[in-house]
């Protein structure tokens, strides 16, 4: 929980908190007893990843080279094919689930355009309420950014209570960009997230503030969930 909102401009809805510790209890009973070491960086949550190990890749890269004496080779792919430039072929298949907590719309729209599997929120947003806002990174005032999202949301929540007719697909219009999704999980192919993702949104220019926080969340997820696979 506190990773969740350990930031100044992410404002989650008290409400939300005890669906946050269920969410919590269901991840230890659905993936914990089941055998995978979910791992959490801030408002990121690695569940599970196909390539268990690296024992795939690792095999995959020995049979790519014509390695067949060393064929559990864990750390070929990454510290050397990728490195020298060599083919993504290895990790293709292989793919990452992870579990988003207290994350923008603006980020969710970002990072849904590089997805593999169509486990998007209700088709987008249609039938969800915010779970609070995020402020921008890059504002100047954000306590005014505040004061005008917490009115924004006010307004639209008393028209829900005033006008129950009106349907959720219709007053998402009036939602500020900045509204706090619901969680929601993605899935990416390894090739997606090496190529595209963390290239992108992280080591060139111009990526909005807060989706290079939830990449790089993302990439440190990744970087321990494969440290304590190849410890053990």
């Amino acid at each position: 929980m506190d990773q969740i909102r350990w930031n100044s401009r992410v404002h989650l809805d008290p409400e939300r908190i005890s669906d946050i510790y269920k969410i919590e209890y269901f991840i230890n009973e659905n993936y914990v007893d089941e055998g995978f070491t979910p791992i959490q960086h801030g408002r990121v949550i690695a569940l599970r990843a196909t390539d268990k190990g690296r024992k795939s890749s690792a095999f995959a890269s020995a049979l790519y080279l014509g390695k067949y004496d060393d064929m559990g080779n864990t750390d070929r792919f990454l510290n050397g094919m990728v490195k020298a430039g060599h083919s993504y072929e290895p990790i293709r298949g292989e793919t990452v689930t992870f579990l988003f907590i207290g994350v923008s719309k603006t980020v969710y729209d970002h990072l849904i355009t590089y997805t593999i599997r169509n486990r998007r929120i209700a088709g987008g947003f249609r039938a969800n309420k915010p779970w609070g806002f995020v402020i921008p990174y890059e504002a100047k005032n954000p306590d005014w950014y505040v004061r005008m999202m917490e009115q924004q949301l006010s307004r639209c929540e008393e028209v829900l209570t005033n006008h129950p007719e009106e349907p959720l697909q219709a007053m998402r219009s009036l939602y500020p960009v900045g509204v706090m999704m619901p969680p929601f999980m993605l899935d990416f192919s390894e090739e997606a997230l090496v190529k595209n993702v963390f290239k992108q949104r992280l080591w060139e220019r111009g990526a909005q503030g807060e989706t290079r926080e939830i990449v790089n969340s993302m990439f440190e997820a990744i970087r321990t969930l494969d440290a304590e696979k190849w410890d053990t």
